[in-house]
């Protein structure tokens, strides 16, 4: 058995397909320090923002592909009320911008967050065979976003099993988790 973080799975699956993902990865803290220099920040508290960010604008897409960060703009807008729920749709707009501002940054200094990381191991998956699990456990599933579900789901061996647990009322991590999706 192998006890691995969401994290460090990927770290594990880009180094042994022979793509060491070699960023920087930063997180809340890095959004925050910057975040709160903005206008936005008055109206958008950070936590709310980085929440619609890792969750749903960047850990719901699905694209694997690596110029596909985002879900585009009008898939964000047409989500429905239970997927988006915290942000009325018609300032959505104004919290992509946001998304757009983050993932620019980051880009251009050369860094990248958890979600970047699922994504480049997901991509990586996906183009090169890569050993299956018979069973996968995993616990705090709720911490999980979309794209880190679907990486577990397609390391799965064809008749391979997931259990996954979690308490929603203990989410440390935005993920826009919920059961009935």
């Amino acid at each position: 058995p192998e006890f691995l973080t969401i994290r460090d799975l990927c770290l594990t699956i880009t180094k042994d397909l022979g793509e060491e993902f070699k960023h920087h990865l930063v997180g809340y803290q890095y959004f925050y320090q910057r975040y709160i220099k903005k206008p936005e920040s008055k109206q958008y508290p950070p936590a709310l923002v980085w929440d619609e960010i890792r969750s749903i604008i960047k850990g719901a897409n699905l694209k694997a592909q690596s110029e596909c960060y985002l879900l585009s703009q009008k898939e964000y807008e047409n989500l429905g009320k239970k997927r988006s729920g915290a942000i009325r749709a018609g300032e959505r707009h104004k919290i992509y911008k946001l998304a757009q501002w983050y993932q620019n940054r980051i880009d251009c200094e050369q860094l990248a967050d958890e979600i970047d990381l699922t994504r480049t191991a997901l991509r990586l998956i996906k183009t090169v065979r890569y050993q299956p699990y018979t069973l996968i456990v995993c616990d705090e599933i709720q911490d999980l976003t979309e794209i880190q579900i679907e990486l577990l789901i397609r390391l799965l061996a064809q008749n391979g099993q997931i259990l996954g647990a979690g308490d929603l009322n203990q989410m440390i991590s935005p993920s826009g988790f919920r059961w009935e999706d």
